[in-house]
């Protein structure tokens, strides 16, 4: 990835990823990515950002995860539909289900194509309550309510999905992922092995949140904050707004400049009309705790203070819900770690220490041999990092 700026100050050992747009379910969809430099890679980590869900937020955190694996991991991370800020999708917006719909359809065709490596899949936000729904979509082992998500597919069947829908270029992108065809004629279908979700945002309180409750007043308005918010970064020079971007934090300079770069109104209207939904979905019962414990130990939940969208209070409460939940909770963390380059590397430490946990990393619903299985495959990929 060139000329952007999203990792101009990461350390000349660390890799940088490379960058492509490719359809994702029938939407061009930014893909940034760090191919495994140590041997054949071993393991895959998927990126899904929270909001606004723009992959080069977190280019930090993957390139210090893929050091941190010791360059045997394949790392991917995806934009949001409509959040990248190079292409206007002639004014769309995308709300939860159709974001769901987007990942399902980004595991289906990426991630869990036949012959891939084992799959980790690291949720920030709001991108964990999609991947709750969006892995249960793809296995098939749990009913979605509410009627707002796409049928279930059957738990075999992600690999006939993807050769359906993928683009059907040459010989793969920039990462060198197979064509449909090339996908369909070889290997299995990759294990999801786990779910880190990071300061995941599960449930909307906006009564007893007043900060909450001032973002979803501000959402609310996405059409007109858009317009407002794109003339504005249209007129700045970027490097000044990247610059008013750095007021009051310790944002990365290199991490300004990138969110600089994206600021438009497309993008500011979908993180907007996103957030809108999310309040809107995440506020009435949704059964989050019955996905997650059909994930079972597959799902490990970090907790922050001074989380907006995960108090202490609601972090003890999930652990009561979902019982043998795997959490931890990171004191000297932050939610929006992505920006500054010592958080995504403290929080990068955490989730390589998951990944060489080895067997912990385990295991699907059902038992029998589907989980001797995954059981050995959880062995080759984590075991030899």
């Amino acid at each position: 990835m060139t000329g952007d700026g999203a990792n101009s100050e990461l350390s000349v050992l660390l890799a940088r990823p490379w960058q492509e747009h490719r359809d994702v379910g029938g939407v061009r969809t930014e893909l940034l990515g760090i191919e495994a430099s140590t041997g054949p890679e071993r393991l895959q980590v998927l990126v899904i950002p929270g909001n606004p869900g723009s992959a080069a937020l977190y280019v930090p955190f993957m390139a210090h995860l893929h050091a941190l694996l010791g360059g045997h991991a394949h790392i991917l991370a995806a934009s949001h539909a409509g959040h990248d800020g190079f292409s206007h999708h002639g004014g769309q917006v995308w709300d939860l289900a159709e974001q769901v719909a987007h990942k399902a359809a980004l595991l289906r065709q990426v991630a869990l194509a036949p012959g891939r490596p084992p799959l980790l899949v690291v949720a920030h936000s709001v991108g964990a309550a999609m991947m709750l729904r969006a892995i249960a979509q793809v296995e098939g082992w749990a009913l979605l309510e509410g009627g707002g998500d796409p049928p279930l597919q059957e738990a075999a069947g992600p690999a006939l999905a993807a050769a359906d829908s993928c683009d059907g270029g040459g010989g793969g992108g920039a990462g060198g992922w197979p064509t449909a065809a090339s996908a369909a004629a070889g290997g299995t279908t990759p294990a999801v092995l786990k779910l880190v979700a990071v300061f995941p945002f599960l449930e909307a309180v906006p009564r007893s949140n007043r900060r909450q409750a001032s973002i979803r007043m501000l959402a609310a308005w996405h059409g007109c904050l858009g317009w407002l918010g794109g003339c504005l970064a249209a007129a700045l020079p970027r490097a000044l707004l990247a610059r008013c971007l750095r007021l009051g934090s310790d944002m990365a300079t290199g991490m300004a400049d990138a969110i600089a770069a994206r600021l438009n109104r497309s993008t500011l209207r979908n993180a907007l009309y996103l957030a809108a939904d999310e309040f809107k979905v995440l506020s009435e019962p949704w059964p989050w705790p019955q996905l997650a414990s059909g994930l079972g130990r597959r799902l490990h939940v970090m907790g922050c203070d001074e989380d907006t969208w995960l108090s202490r209070a609601q972090y003890e409460e999930l652990q009561q819900r979902v019982p043998g939940l795997q959490a931890t909770w990171h004191s000297k963390l932050r939610h929006d770690f992505c920006v500054s380059e010592a958080q995504s590397k403290a929080v990068a430490e955490h989730v390589a220490g998951i990944a060489h946990g080895g067997r912990e990393a385990q295991l699907p619903s059902g038992g029998g041999a589907a989980v001797e299985a995954v059981e050995a495959e959880a062995g080759h990929a984590f075991g030899k990092l």
